[in-house]
């Protein structure tokens, strides 16, 4: 007999010992796709790590998607550090792209704002694929990588930060993780880092070591003007970063609220760059809930 969906028959099988429980689902099964090729340029694949709100094949809904960007002082990153935390955000309601941009060792800055842009067009072209919905696209970064979300959307339109048959789109919101907004300045607030050698993160990015000069380009509050469309900004940092200063976000923070731009800012107390401060559930309930306000229609 050939079996179908319909006539499938149920196993009867039985034996002494056996426990049986009833099928059900009480929480969204994620997955993940690991190693998806976004983009090949100049000899080096890009990928992205994708959890999908979903184990169905067959799916068609679509849902608000996070462009993720890892931190890894602009070197090589390692896409799945924080698939754990991710995929517990995914399970409320998104679907979570963590990008690979080209490190600062192949390309020098802004080859990673544009590596990331195209991974959101990759993302809303394969919108049906991986069930994105591309009036619902969020950036988060963390360090270098919140400093990378946040060009993305305030360089939005510049020619600098595209190439030609790059498209460029919207987002809800952003989220940055205790991000660099100005490199020349952090020399200026304790800090255990060095940032005025050819040598560190910051001079690796631009190939040189790090002035104000140089560095005007990556300045992020450079891009915030008071006409234009600024996306709202989470910020969440430590007060005991020893990485990158908080100060760093109180120039982005400053800098937002003279333009009169939605902002919110959290200070951590004992928190260092990164860490188990930023995960726990009452910080993603702050971000889920920052995110949901922004968000264009209800969640399927």
């Amino acid at each position: 007999m050939k079996y179908t969906e319909d006539n499938f028959p149920r196993s009867t099988i039985q034996r002494n010992g056996m426990k049986i429980l009833q099928a059900h689902i009480d929480e969204t099964p994620c997955m993940t796709i690991c190693d998806v090729v976004y983009r090949e340029v100049e000899n080096y694949t890009l990928h992205l790590h994708i959890i999908l709100l979903t184990q169905d094949k067959d799916e068609t809904r679509k849902f608000p998607t996070i462009i993720f960007v890892q931190g890894s002082a602009w070197h090589k990153q390692t896409l799945g550090r924080e698939i754990v935390q991710l995929g517990r955000i995914s399970k409320l309601g998104y679907v979570v792209a963590i990008v690979e941009y080209r490190p600062s060792d192949v390309a020098l800055f802004p080859a990673q704002i544009i590596d990331v842009k195209y991974a959101v067009q990759y993302m809303v072209e394969h919108k049906d694929e991986y069930c994105v919905d591309p009036n619902n696209l969020i950036l988060w970064g963390t360090s270098s990588g919140a400093h990378t979300a946040l060009m993305i959307a305030f360089t939005k339109g510049l020619d600098q930060f595209k190439t030609q048959e790059l498209k460029e789109f919207e987002f809800k919101c952003i989220i940055d993780y205790f991000g660099p907004t100005d490199v020349y300045e952090m020399r200026f607030q304790p800090s255990l880092g060095e940032y005025y050698t050819k040598d560190c993160p910051e001079g690796l990015l631009l190939g040189q070591v790090v002035t104000r000069e140089n560095s005007l380009d990556t300045v992020v509050m450079k891009y915030v003007e008071k006409d234009k469309m600024i996306p709202p900004v989470l910020i969440l940092h430590g007060d005991m970063d020893k990485s990158v200063p908080f100060h760093q976000s109180v120039l982005l923070y400053d800098k937002l609220m003279e333009c009169k731009k939605d902002v919110q800012i959290y200070k951590i107390r004992d928190a260092g760059h990164s860490g188990a401060e930023f995960w726990n559930k009452e910080v993603l309930d702050i971000v889920n809930e920052f995110i949901s306000s922004y968000l264009l229609n209800e969640r399927a």
